[in-house]
């Protein structure tokens, strides 16, 4: 046992950024978006419009709302666009590919100023309107990941209760291959 409080992680978040910080936030950006991409190529048009009650987002405002969100922290956070017309939901839905084009577009720019961010500006305390103080570069492009994650775990929630299959939550494996399940399965779990 050791004598002293290992502070690892306290050391680490007072440590300058390194540039593999910046790698491991973009591989974890494109895996996550490629498993949420799964969700158009597994549902219809049709199923855009289902959600479990009417007080909640429909499965569509989901996506929707995953793109638009990074869409306004990014233009926000690397070109201190702010304009919160980009996080309002129109009158009507996109289909399932503009959906995808504005995945892709958003990611685009996205990588793109995350390529050319020198690492030791992830430190720097962003402010942002209307939200929390004293957050830093690197908290901020952190949050745009967990917010989709969050989101995703709810459209989850709904392919199952739709009678989907949902997509293997944290790697692009082809669709219904699902690991995780087979290990429950085997192991006893249902």
């Amino acid at each position: 046992m050791p004598d002293r409080i290992d502070n690892t992680c306290i050391s680490y978040a007072l440590e300058p950024a390194m540039s593999d910080e910046l790698q491991d936030l973009i591989e974890h950006l494109e895996r996550y978006r490629a498993t949420t991409l799964q969700v158009l190529d597994l549902v219809g048009e049709g199923d855009l419009d289902w959600r479990p009650r009417q007080d909640q987002y429909k499965l569509g405002q989901h996506l929707l709302h995953i793109a638009q969100t990074e869409d306004h922290f990014s233009r926000g956070l690397f070109r201190g666009d702010w304009d919160s017309e980009r996080i309002r939901f129109p009158e009507r839905l996109p289909g399932i590919e503009a959906l995808k084009k504005y995945f892709a577009e958003i990611r685009e720019f996205t990588l793109g100023e995350l390529r050319e961010l020198d690492p030791k500006r992830l430190g720097k305390i962003i402010e942002i309107p209307n939200g929390p103080p004293e957050h830093s570069l690197r908290s901020w492009l952190w949050f745009i990941l967990e917010h989709k994650l969050h989101h995703r775990g709810q459209i989850w929630a709904y392919l199952r209760a739709m009678g989907f299959t949902p997509p293997f939550y944290a790697i692009p494996l082809p669709l219904g291959e699902r690991p995780d399940v087979r290990a429950r399965e085997e192991l006893g779990g249902f």
